[in-house]
């Protein structure tokens, strides 16, 4: 611990084997604010489009074009991170709870 302060070990889920994977991260870079991104698997979920458009469609602008455009971003943001915990994450407990199911 004294010579690597910054080590942080994570111990993976087994789905097909009797052991586990142990991750080791040794840094910490800071790459400072998470930039605005999407994931393939949204445009394939039911509702992320209209949560997009609704959103950009909410937005008003004001100011020159560069903060309206900054302020539809912000927004957009914001309503998928809402939709995500809502709905992702819900998919994401549901396969959990059936990995522990398969398990036992």
């Amino acid at each position: 611990m004294m010579q690597w302060p910054r080590v942080k070990q994570y111990i993976l889920n087994r789905q097909v084997s009797d052991h586990c994977a142990i991750v080791v991260k040794s840094s910490i870079v800071d790459w400072g604010p998470k930039p605005f991104r999407t994931f393939n698997v949204w445009q394939n979920s039911e509702g992320f489009g209209d949560v997009v458009r609704n959103a950009w469609e909410a937005s008003t602008s004001r100011g020159n074009s560069l903060e309206g455009l900054k302020d539809k971003l912000k927004r957009v943001k914001i309503e998928v991170k809402h939709w995500n915990k809502e709905v992702v994450s819900s998919a994401k407990s549901r396969k959990q709870q059936l990995l522990v199911e398969i398990e036992d």
